[in-house]
C-alpha cells in the first residue's frame, strides 16, 4: 500500500458557516477484494453525477482507485477555536 505523507482535506458546512481541516495520511488501497467491496458500497450509495462517473469507468473495465484517509489532526477553520 503506497502512502502519501501530510495530506489535508477541508470540509465546510454552508448552513452553519463552520468548517474544519483534517490532516493525515492517504494510502492507495491495493487489495483487489477490498477495493471491489468498497467500490460496490459507494456505487449503491451514490447518486447523480458521482454514480454516473463510477458506472462509466466500470463499463470501460477500469477499476477505480480507492484511497484510505487516516486523520491525525483536526483543525477548525475558525481562528478563534482551538485544535481538536
Amino acid at each position: 500500500m503506497k502512502t502519501i505523507q501530510l495530506a489535508s482535506i477541508a470540509v465546510f458546512d454552508k448552513k452553519e458557516l463552520k468548517g474544519s481541516q483534517l490532516k493525515g495520511k492517504v494510502s492507495f488501497l491495493a487489495d483487489e477484494k477490498e477495493k471491489s467491496k468498497i467500490t460496490d458500497t459507494i456505487i449503491r450509495s451514490s447518486i447523480g453525477k458521482t454514480s454516473s462517473k463510477i458506472f462509466e469507468r466500470i463499463s470501460q473495465n477500469k477499476t477505480p482507485d480507492v484511497l484510505m484517509f487516516t486523520a491525525k489532526a483536526i483543525y477548525s477553520l475558525d481562528p478563534q477555536e482551538e485544535q481538536v
